[in-house]
């Protein structure tokens, strides 16, 4: 696609030929010095083809074309795919560029027509910066060049009203980057931010009927998910969710299939969050059809998409999911999600391990490469660090790092002390103990499962649904993990002994109403005598 040329073309459209004499004369010669001299390296700036581009200006050129496709809501050449709102902006900011070129070419008059049937398009779509820009050299151009007053008033009122409604997006932008600073989901939140996380939606949730653009509600209603988010409030947050689809997808002037989808993540999260993965399963999928593949939105959406697999055990579609979001652009996401996907890849790994099906899938997973690589989540010690002590001893453990895992005992029981001693962090204190249980009663299945059955119990008094800590550090939920380990132990302690039959572990099974997952033949014939 010839950038340059459609920046020409749609700005042709807006121009009335028996007003634009002077624009259309020189039209010809603009058109050529643009394509035979110059690229396009942002949204604004055009560099001279015969000096040399630097490495940043080359990167830039790279950028633009990637927004271009993607950030301009998806467009397309076929206009008849496509919303009237998504082919508008599309417009508006070639014509800017347009424009702003014209402004430095002194080609005054034209500027002027351009400018303004810019701008109204930009106010009807509610596009504030352009709008505002636009408005103030509308106001200049009628004071000055032309001398109409009464044009000039009215452009006058025209930059006073967009400047009021550009300061509400602002503040909440503000207000959405402040939070979001704070936000993870890994982190301790505690009632300070959740009091100002409320104080905030209830304030820009105001304009939410009548809003001052398309970026305000997205902002805004991004407010309210993390402040329902913060509260463990799932159903809310799913409210929310749905109402900023609403209101981003049904006003023709604000549609805005980008951040309908962002707002598609958050719900699914929510749902799988609250325990609904089939619905979040759903979700997801719809995304994943909406989007272009390897953006932002696609790997956020794949992410969950892989956690509702390996929690559901479907190792098969996680694998499938790993392959292709490591075939695509991960290298260019943040160094924040690439050690998320890092680190779903060896729990992947380990849970193939101890289902025992690591002959089927042929795993070659170097968990102490992976160790040294993920810095960024190790930082978060109440939170996805605790991934990582989990992620490390079961490495260790089906290594048979044995003595590895005795000397771990101290580094545990001490983090344990320093960082889990709150009861936001309960979950997460109760698994480390029951992982410690085992070195202690030396990898013997019955004496593991005797001696950790009251942390068990505690984990089922307070599901990952109602904990205080992050639903994205128990990359498989501590339950399902641990009836993994135990399996394990029971598998490899036959090997050794093979008269064993671990009766405590499955009537204790039995009694808790549980359906083991055994995945071995071998297995069942001993699950059958203990029910008889």
């Amino acid at each position: 696609m010839n950038y340059v040329g459609d920046l020409i073309h749609f700005s042709q459209k807006f121009l009335d030929n028996d007003k634009n004499e002077a624009f259309l004369r020189n039209l010809p010669e603009i058109e050529k010095e643009l394509m035979g001299s110059f690229l396009l390296v942002s949204d604004d700036t055009l560099v001279h083809k015969k000096s040399p581009l630097s490495v940043e200006e080359n990167a830039a050129k790279y950028r633009i074309i990637e927004k271009l496709k993607r950030h301009m809501l998806q467009y397309t050449p076929n206009p008849n795919k496509q919303r009237a709102s998504q082919l508008a902006y599309y417009k508006i900011h070639l014509n800017f560029i347009c424009f702003k070129y014209l402004i430095a070419k002194q080609y005054r008059p034209a500027a002027a027509h351009l400018a303004l049937q810019t701008f109204r398009l930009a106010k009807k779509y509610k596009i504030l910066d352009i709008a505002t820009i636009l408005a103030r050299f509308l106001f200049r151009h009628y004071a000055s060049h032309t001398k109409d007053q009464k044009l000039a008033k009215i452009y006058y009122a025209e930059v006073h009203e967009l400047n009021r409604k550009v300061e509400l997006e602002i503040k909440c932008e503000w207000y959405h980057a402040e939070l979001t600073n704070q936000f993870s989901v890994s982190k301790d939140l505690g009632n300070e931010f959740k009091a100002t996380a409320e104080k905030y939606y209830a304030e820009v949730s105001e304009q939410f009927s009548d809003p001052p653009s398309t970026n305000y509600l997205r902002f805004g209603y991004s407010i309210g998910v993390f402040y329902k988010l913060s509260q463990k409030d799932y159903q809310s947050t799913i409210h929310i969710c749905k109402k900023a689809r609403q209101n981003l997808m049904e006003n023709k002037h604000l549609a805005d299939p980008f951040g309908a989808r962002l707002f598609l993540n958050y719900q699914a999260y929510a749902a799988m969050a609250d325990g609904d993965l089939a619905h979040a399963k759903e979700l997801l999928l719809e995304v994943k059809a909406g989007t272009e593949k390897y953006g932002s939105q696609w790997y956020t959406s794949m992410q969950y998409l892989l956690l509702i697999h390996l929690r559901e055990g479907s190792y098969t579609q996680t694998r499938l999911i790993l392959s292709e979001a490591k075939e695509g652009k991960l290298s260019r996401q943040t160094k924040l999600m690439k050690n998320r996907w890092e680190m779903f890849e060896a729990y992947h790994h380990l849970c193939i391990h101890l289902a025992g099906l690591e002959s089927k899938f042929q795993s070659s997973f170097n968990i102490s490469k992976f160790l040294n690589k993920v810095t960024e989540l190790s930082q978060d010690k109440k939170g996805f660090n605790i991934s990582l002590l989990v992620c490390k001893w079961l490495g260790n453990y089906i290594r048979n790092n044995y003595d590895r895992l005795i000397d771990q005992e101290e580094a545990l029981n001490s983090y344990i002390g320093r960082y889990l001693r709150k009861n936001k962090t309960f979950r997460n204190n109760c698994f480390l103990r029951m992982l410690l249980s085992i070195s202690k009663q030396q990898f013997h299945p019955e004496a593991v499962a005797r001696h950790t059955e009251k942390y068990r119990v505690k984990l089922s008094l307070i599901p990952l649904a109602i904990d205080q800590s992050s639903d994205l550090v128990e990359i498989v939920p501590f339950e399902k993990l641990w009836d993994l380990i135990l399996l394990h132990l029971m598998r490899n302690y036959k090997k050794e002994n093979p008269k064993y039959v671990p009766r405590h572990i499955y009537l204790k099974s039995l009694m808790r109403n549980e359906i083991l997952i055994l995945k071995s033949d071998e297995d069942i014939p001993i699950l059958k005598s203990q029910m008889n």
